[in-house]
């Protein structure tokens, strides 16, 4: 694993780096954390049309919000499930060439309601389950709320354990401040011999 102290930086820019650089038209991705939609669009735009996202949120709203920004954009290409992420395995069987994570909670809606270290982590396993080789999963993870620095945590942990063997592990992460910034995780399968 490679730990990396940057300066500042926006999180959602740098995933999104990360996504252009490595999807292609066609691609299958999910979004495990949906939340207003921007992160599933931006997916949806990338893919085409002759590729597919999956998004999920276990909030209605979240949903909603994602639907109404697809439509609007005209994307057709998009599966919405009002669910947790844990569940991804339930509804797609195939391969995937990627995931998206938000952690934290929805903006502009009760900060009551954020991913869990339970879910999360079960969620993270299911969909590198689901991973094409070099298939990768980023992960922005907020970790300012009550839980988030936690939640980071828990995923850290599991992300160095001995069974993540095959995977290569990149963080991204501003030097220790007064409010603590969100961190940027970057998962890749490695091709196997």
């Amino acid at each position: 694993m490679i730990k990396k102290y940057l300066g500042k930086f926006n999180a959602v820019s740098l995933s999104h780096e990360l996504m252009k650089a490595n999807i292609q038209p066609g691609q299958i991705w999910v979004d495990a954390t949906c939340g207003n939609g921007y992160d599933t669009a931006f997916l949806a735009e990338a893919v085409t049309a002759c590729g597919h996202v999956f998004a999920f949120d276990v909030q209605t709203a979240a949903c909603e919000a994602t639907e109404a920004r697809a439509k609007q954009a005209g994307f057709k290409h998009i599966s919405i499930f009002n669910d947790s992420h844990e569940n991804t395995v339930k509804y797609i069987t195939e391969q995937i060439d990627g995931a998206v994570f938000n952690l934290g909670y929805l903006p502009g809606a009760a900060r009551k309601i954020t991913t869990k270290p339970k879910s999360t982590k079960k969620a993270v396993k299911s969909i590198m389950g689901l991973l094409k080789c070099t298939g990768f999963i980023c992960i922005t993870a907020y970790v300012s709320h009550p839980g988030g620095r936690r939640e980071y945590r828990a995923v850290m942990r599991m992300m160095r354990k001995k069974s993540m063997s095959g995977y290569q592990t990149i963080v991204f992460d501003e030097k220790p401040e007064k409010n603590p910034s969100p961190k940027v995780l970057f998962l890749q399968k490695q091709v196997d011999f």
